[in-house]
This record gives C-alpha cells, structure tokens and sequence, in this order.
C-alpha cells in the first residue's frame, strides 16, 4: 500500500513493489499478481481484522451497536493503510473499473457485517440492507480520511449520525410493509429498504 500511496493507481507496478521491499518481482507476482489482487488481499485482511470478536462481546449490544463496533473495527484496521487508501479514493474519481470493483467488495463486506451482527432480516432485506450499508461505510470512510485527530471524534460523531439516520429509516420501513403489501407494491417496499442508492463515485471520492 506505500507503492500505491506514492504512485497511485494508474503507475502502481510490481517493479516498484520489488523495489521498496527488496525483493524480486517473482516473489512479488507469487503474492499479488496484479494491483486487482491488491485490493482483494486488502479486503480480505479488513474482514478478518473486523469479524475477530467473540459471539459473547456482541451479545449484549443491541443491532446497531454491533454494528458501529464492526465498522470502527474495520476502519482501525485499515489506519495502517490509510495513505494508501486515501489515495486509491482520490484516483477514484478517474477510473469506473475501480469504483466497481470496490463498491461490490464492500457491498459483500457490508452484508457479511449484517449477519454478523444478526440484524434479523430476511435474504431480500439483507441484500438490500446491504447496499444501504456501504453507502454509509464510505460516506464514514471519507470523513475518517480527513480526520487526524487522536479520538476520532469527527469519525465517531459521523458514524453515529448516520447509523441513527438508517435505523429510523428501518424502523419507518417496518411499520410502512404491510401497507405496501396491501397495495400489492413490492418494488416500493424494497426501495425504502435500502434507505441509499448504490455507492458512487462522488460517495468512494473523498473530494
């Protein structure tokens, strides 16, 4: 990540992996044979670093408590990286292919949370949840990119605006169904669900 910290996105190269770590390219390509497989090995390090709690410290904290302890789980987890990934937010802006693949690895991390913190929602709600999720984990992200401050207050505040935004959300969705239902109108129900639109460019570029 201090490669793609310093050369960005479009110049990141294996040579310059090679060359800051002082070893061969081989080794290099062995472990991340492209920068794609850069950000899977990244996301795949933030998952086991966010889900490494016991079943027993979730237990007594209600959904969306668990759920801020997942995200500031992950974001300490990615403080080592933040150069990095501040840069891979503001390269963004210029590459669709990287807004994708990172929206969907995020998406998948934001639906693994929900089980995780047992949300109570069935497959379609999950899914949708899910969306919602990672909208607001990078609307988060991107304040904590900016914030430098030792107790993280602006991230923390942010995190707990927008997580108590999603739970009304929620709870205004719950009493809203069997209305929806009765109206036979699936497709609204499931808009006011998600609570977001998918992730996008202006929400993954911290500006």
């Amino acid at each position: 990540m201090a490669e793609l910290a310093e050369a960005g996105w479009r110049r990141f190269s294996l040579v310059g992996v090679a060359r800051r770590t002082g070893g061969s390219v081989a080794d290099v390509q062995a472990v991340i044979p492209t920068r794609w497989h850069l950000l899977r090995r990244l996301n795949a390090h933030l998952d086991r670093a966010t889900f490494k709690v016991t079943v027993e410290e979730l237990a007594a904290l209600s959904v969306r408590d668990r759920l801020f302890e997942l995200v500031m789980r992950r974001l300490d987890a990615t403080t080592p990286f933040k150069p990095g990934v501040r840069r891979l937010a503001r390269d963004a802006a210029r590459e669709p292919a990287l807004i994708v693949l990172s929206g969907s690895t995020i998406r998948r991390s934001a639906g693994l949370m929900l089980d995780v913190a047992e949300s109570g929602l069935g497959r379609p709600g999950t899914r949708l949840a899910a969306h919602a999720l990672a909208a607001l984990y990078l609307r988060v992200l991107n304040v904590w990119l900016d914030d430098e401050s030792d107790d993280q207050a602006r991230t923390l505040a942010e995190l707990d605006r927008r997580l108590g935004q999603a739970d009304r959300a929620a709870r205004f969705a719950q009493r809203w169904r069997p209305r929806c239902r009765s109206t036979n109108s699936p497709a609204r129900d499931e808009k006011h669900w998600a609570g977001h639109h998918m992730p996008g460019k202006e929400e993954i570029n911290p500006g």
